[in-house]
């Protein structure tokens, strides 16, 4: 979105979802920007740590393509982990096809997605 021409982020309070990797990371820059304002601040403050999901990094094993998924980006890593992980008690299936996805795209060395906020949080 755009006010008077330049892009901006808006930050609000989550009622029943957690903050992705990604806004957290885009809330993380505007910080060191100084571009945060108090509200944006104080929602921020409601975002939870990241936690890594061992059984999407057993599978990425299993699968024989860890190595390659850790040689990609810290951010990315977090976001397809975090993302996919959401999925597993609500959505099983879809859980299981995104991890597949995940598995096929690493194997040949692929990341997909926009998880870097055009090139923004590299």
């Amino acid at each position: 979105k755009k006010i008077d021409g330049l892009p901006y982020q808006r930050f609000s309070k989550r009622v029943n979802s957690k903050w992705t990797e990604v806004n957290k990371a885009r809330a993380e820059r505007l910080i060191r920007l100084g571009l945060m304002t108090e509200a944006g601040l104080e929602a921020y403050k409601e975002a939870k740590e990241y936690i890594e999901d061992i059984d999407i990094i057993n599978a990425l094993k299993e699968a024989g393509v860890y190595k390659t998924f850790m040689t990609f980006p810290e951010l990315y890593r977090k976001a397809k982990i975090s993302t996919i992980s959401g999925y597993k008690e609500k959505q099983p299936l879809e859980y299981e096809k995104k991890l597949a996805h995940l598995i096929e795209k690493t194997r040949v060395s692929k990341m997909y997605g926009e998880w870097n906020d055009y090139g923004r949080l590299d």
